[in-house]
C-alpha cells in the first residue's frame, strides 16, 4: 500500500520553475536567488542591498506572446468545432480559406526584407533570424542568455536600432561575392549605407547617446577606413569615441553606482569600451 505522500500524484509532481525573479546582486554574481522580497537570502547574509528591477522588457515581451498564443488557441477549438458540423462541400471550403489565411501570415517580413527596413514601428514578436524563431535561453537564476542586438529586434529593446542594422548590412555586403545576382542591387553595401547616413541625422539628435549609435559608428569607422576613406572614418572613430565620453563608460564606477544595472547591460557597455579601445589603438598604428 503506498504511503500517503505517493497516493496523491499532484502532490509529489515538481514544482514548475520560476524565471526572471532574481535580484539584481544576485544576476550580478551569478549565483541562485529565492527571489524573497524585500530582500533574499543571499543579500541577507552578505548584508547588501537587495534590488529587483520591475518588469524587465524580455519578461514582458514573453508575457505578451503566451497571451497571444493563448489567443490563437481559442480560434483554432473554434475552427476545429465549426468544421465538425460542416458538410463536406463546406468544410472543403472552408479548409481552403483557412489554408489562405495561414500563407497569409506565414509571409510577414523577415529582418532582411525592404519592408522590415523601411517600417518605423517596434518590431516586436518579429523573427530575428532567417530559420526561424528566436529562442529565449534562461538559466536557474532567471537571467537570459541570449542578450543584447538580436534580442532587442525582437522586443524593440535599448541595443537595437534601424541605423546600427543598416550599418551592419553595408559592411557585410563588402565581402558578398560580387557575382551574384541576389547582391548586385545593393552595389557592396553602399544601398544601406545612404540609408544608414539619413538614419544618422536623427540619432546624432538625441539628448543622450545611445549604445547602438556608438557601435554603429565604430562599425561606420571601420568600414571607410578599409574603402580607403581614412579622413572619413577617422571622423565616425571621433564621435563614437566623444560619445562614449559623454556615457562616462570610461570611468571606474564604484560598486554602488553599478547596481542599477543588470549583469547584461554591464556586459555591453564594458565589451562596446573594450572594443572602441582596441580599435583606436589599431587604427593609430595602422593608419598612423
Amino acid at each position: 500500500m503506498g504511503s500517503p505522500e505517493t497516493a496523491n500524484p499532484v502532490a509529489t509532481r515538481a514544482k514548475g520553475r520560476k524565471y526572471g525573479f532574481a535580484c539584481l546582486s544576485c544576476r550580478r554574481k551569478k549565483i541562485k536567488c529565492d527571489g524573497n522580497k524585500p530582500a533574499c537570502i543571499n543579500c541577507n547574509k552578505s548584508k547588501e542591498s537587495c534590488v529587483y528591477r520591475d518588469n524587465p522588457a524580455f519578461v514582458g515581451y514573453l508575457a505578451d506572446e503566451v497571451r497571444k498564443s493563448k489567443i490563437r488557441i481559442q480560434e483554432l477549438e473554434s475552427v476545429i468545432k465549426e468544421l465538425s458540423i460542416l458538410d463536406s462541400k463546406s468544410r472543403q471550403s472552408r479548409l481552403a480559406a483557412l489554408v489562405a489565411d495561414l500563407e497569409q501570415r506565414s509571409s510577414s517580413p523577415s529582418p532582411g526584407s525592404s519592408a522590415f527596413l523601411e517600417s518605423d514601428e517596434p518590431h516586436v514578436g518579429l523573427s530575428v533570424s532567417y530559420g526561424g524563431s528566436v529562442e529565449y535561453n534562461i538559466d536557474e537564476n532567471g537571467r537570459q542568455q541570449y542578450f543584447g542586438f538580436f534580442r532587442d529586434m525582437a522586443i524593440g529593446g535599448p541595443y537595437f536600432s534601424l541605423f546600427l542594422l543598416n550599418v551592419m548590412f553595408a559592411h557585410a555586403m563588402r565581402h558578398m561575392p560580387e557575382d551574384d545576382p541576389r547582391f548586385k542591387p545593393f552595389d557592396k553595401g553602399e544601398f544601406f549605407m545612404k540609408r544608414a547616413m539619413l538614419l544618422l541625422l536623427d540619432e546624432i539628435k538625441e539628448s543622450k547617446p545611445k549604445i547602438p549609435t556608438i557601435q554603429g559608428l565604430l562599425i561606420l569607422g571601420g568600414r571607410q577606413c578599409a574603402v580607403g576613406l581614412n579622413s572619413e572614418g577617422w571622423l565616425y572613430t571621433g564621435m563614437a569615441i566623444r560619445m562614449i565620453t559623454d556615457l562616462g563608460l570610461h570611468l571606474r564606477k564604484g560598486r554602488s553606482a553599478m547596481k542599477e544595472y543588470e549583469p547584461d547591460d554591464l556586459e555591453v557597455r564594458k565589451r562596446l569600451y573594450l572594443s572602441c579601445y582596441a580599435w583606436d589603438k589599431y587604427a593609430t598604428v595602422a593608419i598612423s
